[in-house]
């Protein structure tokens, strides 16, 4: 399970490629039966639970299917390879012969060292195996990757946002995050379709439930749930990450415009309630005068800059698409 599912395929036909070819040398027909009944059962057993983990993320969000057709791709992908490392092994015969002798005495790794060889190459430059059990695996790990980006990104969390600025900050960082996967991915498209829609999903939904948190809570029920805050915070860190092609950037960026909105806020008359005080911002605020050599007023004129981009990127964009906006 700490494997990832191209090490898996990759560890369990090297095996089988292994050890198959010394039993049939050897000529015991029972002991290759039940050596390749234990093997095909750690493959099912491998398929199913990758499968379940990964299909039934993708079926959760909208691809039916999945879970079959994941599980019969692992099977799949496995035959492949160890087809191709058997094929590798019967053309070197007196390396594999020469091996085997050898491992019994420096406790060689028969399975480690033929999945090395057909990676490098070998000495002699040869060793190589065809592309195909390599492919196979990798698409299959590029999927892996985005299901388990998901189960991080999209954990049960309680995100503990004093104010929509802030909320739309923490939702921001798990956007930024979640497109910087994207970006990196090699999955097919309609995969990162179903990721980016669950992680969309996600992000309505915490908008949603914090909504009703503050509203039910004495202390911060004071004003509306301002959700167009939440939505223009985490779009400028979003903005912010697609013009510098840097999550961290992003979300410096996304931190001061969402500051800047804030202490606008707790500065006019909104300024009771969840503006009256806010841990988040003071502490960043904080960190922030320091970054500046203490003077605030390059604080303020750095947050301004940050938002006159932003409102400068947004009103090109508008144009673009034809719409007479501006901001």
């Amino acid at each position: 399970s700490r494997i990832s599912v191209a090490e898996g395929i990759e560890h369990l036909a090297s095996q089988y490629a292994i050890y198959n070819q010394h039993f049939k040398k050897e000529g015991n027909s029972e002991q290759i039966k039940k050596f390749q009944q234990i093997i095909q059962s750690h493959v099912e057993k491998f398929a199913n639970r990758f499968s379940e983990k990964v299909g039934g993320f993708f079926e959760k969000n909208g691809m039916k299917g999945q879970k079959e057709k994941i599980y019969q791709s692992v099977q799949k992908s496995f035959e492949i390879y160890s087809e191709e490392y058997s094929t590798l092994l019967s053309s070197r015969g007196e390396w594999f012969e020469g091996l085997l002798s050898e491992s019994g005495q420096k406790e060689v790794c028969l399975s480690f060292e033929l999945r090395r060889l057909s990676v490098t190459g070998g000495e002699d430059g040869d060793f190589l195996l065809p592309a195909t059990g390599i492919e196979a695996s990798r698409k299959l790990g590029e999927i892996e990757k985005l299901a388990d980006a998901a189960e991080k990104f999209l954990s049960p969390k309680n995100m503990g946002a004093m104010s929509e600025e802030e909320l739309g900050i923490r939702l921001g960082e798990l956007m930024v995050n979640s497109l910087s996967v994207l970006d990196s991915s090699h999955a097919e498209i309609y995969y990162k379709d179903a990721f980016s829609n669950a992680i969309q999903n996600f992000f309505d939904f915490e908008i949603k439930n914090s909504s009703v948190s503050l509203s039910q809570n004495p202390d911060f029920s004071d004003k509306p749930f301002d959700k167009k805050s939440v939505s223009l915070v985490a779009q400028a860190m979003i903005d912010s990450y697609h013009h510098t092609n840097s999550v961290s950037q992003a979300i410096i960026n996304g931190k001061e415009f969402g500051m800047y909105i804030y202490f606008m806020k707790q500065d006019s008359s909104q300024s009771a309630g969840r503006y009256g005080n806010s841990a988040f911002f003071d502490d960043f605020l904080a960190e922030t005068i320091q970054r500046f050599d203490g003077d605030l007023s390059k604080v303020k004129r750095a947050a301004s800059v940050n938002l006159m981009d932003y409102q400068q990127r947004l009103h090109l964009k508008n144009r673009q698409r034809g719409l007479n906006t501006s901001v």
